[in-house]
């Protein structure tokens, strides 16, 4: 891996990319740490957390403010063409785990696939999240626009330095969700 000032370039866009993720900050200790008990994958419905069973329609209240934030990413800069990177697919053997015949059959379809619609995104960010691949998105013809995945949750959005403050508070004011950076 080629390093540039001892980071490496596949990292970088860490540096310029801000977190989108559904966990409230006032709930970290001053080291940081998240403190409250809450799920962080698809495969934690049916568990047990603050006393209370995570149903699959509150995992899915969660995962469609992940989506209307993507939604609005793409949509901010007119883009309708995204680059669909995928790193690694999971879930072949346990297609069930999806809920939704849609998009199993989609995901099928995402293999052969390398550009989107962004319709086409923001299902295979659907199957992201519940766990069927890892991968990442971009605009098509402009690297510097493009979100990322995390464990846990955690999204990363990379867009132009004039561009984060506006987009980040329309995703903590508008969509309910939580940014840093």
């Amino acid at each position: 891996m080629l390093e540039l000032n001892n980071i490496k370039i596949s990292e970088r866009w860490l540096f310029s990319s801000f977190e989108v993720m559904k966990y409230n900050p006032i709930y970290r200790d001053s080291s940081g740490k998240y403190i409250k008990d809450e799920w962080t994958d698809y495969s934690d419905i049916g568990k047990i957390f603050n006393g209370v069973v995570l149903t699959f329609l509150d995992y899915k209240k969660v995962e469609d403010k992940y989506i209307e934030a993507i939604s609005y990413l793409f949509k901010f800069y007119n883009c309708d063409k995204i680059q669909c990177i995928i790193e690694r697919y999971y879930r072949d053997d346990d297609l069930e785990i999806i809920n939704s015949m849609d998009l199993e059959k989609f995901y099928y379809e995402l293999r052969k696939r390398k550009v989107l619609s962004l319709e086409e995104t923001l299902k295979a960010a659907r199957l992201h999240l519940r766990g069927a691949f890892s991968g990442r998105f971009y605009m098509k013809g402009n690297k510097d626009i493009s979100v990322r995945f995390g464990y846990d949750f955690y999204m990363y959005f990379n867009v132009p330095e004039i561009n984060k403050k506006e987009i980040r508070n329309y995703i903590e004011s508008k969509i309910g969700l939580f940014t840093t950076r």
